[in-house]
């Protein structure tokens, strides 16, 4: 009888000796894969908090890919691990289309009055405060109608003009 029982453990051990060896590597598997999802984790919420309301989005990290077809939202997905223990987290944000990004002007001069109007060859008066010292400084000629600043490109203004008049926003600020 124990030839019997030994050869009956022996099959039933045999078989089951697949299945004892996956329990027993799957806690080691599942820590690689958290730590895996771990890193892809931190990467892809790190990038999503650093660029919402942003004006502009940054260059994901390695390992990471952006996804810009619904523009002003983006998803970051980031990947992390190879084979089985490959981990994958997607993330989603959006920017500030509203967020200018900061802007250089060669000259900074008070705000402009209403009362007067620059005039060529002078025409956004920055030799205004020379000639005229007494006088507050004059309106520039984009900023005479909300039309003419609203056509006007902030990249070749001399200074700071938006929101000029209660006009709003420059559209391309």
């Amino acid at each position: 009888m124990n030839l019997v029982s030994t050869m009956l453990g022996l099959t039933v051990m045999g078989i089951a000796a697949p299945t004892v060896l996956d329990m027993s590597l799957s806690p080691i598997i599942a820590q690689k894969r958290s730590n895996n999802f771990g890193v892809a984790e931190t990467s892809a919420v790190t990038f999503a908090a650093a660029n919402e309301g942003a004006a502009s989005v940054g260059t994901p990290p390695t390992g990471c890919t952006l996804d810009s077809t619904n523009k002003p939202a983006y998803r970051i997905t980031c990947e992390q691990g190879s084979g089985k223990y490959i981990q994958r987290v997607t993330r989603a944000f959006r920017t500030n289309q509203n967020a200018s990004p900061a802007r250089t002007f060669p000259h900074t001069v008070s705000k402009p009055s209403m009362d007067h109007q620059c005039n060529a060859p002078d025409e956004w008066g920055i030799g205004w405060a020379d000639k005229w010292p007494t006088l507050k400084q004059c309106m520039p000629q984009v900023a005479w109608s909300k039309e003419a600043y609203l056509n006007s490109d902030p990249d070749y203004w001399l200074y700071d003009i938006n929101n000029i008049r209660g006009f709003g926003p420059h559209p391309d600020y």
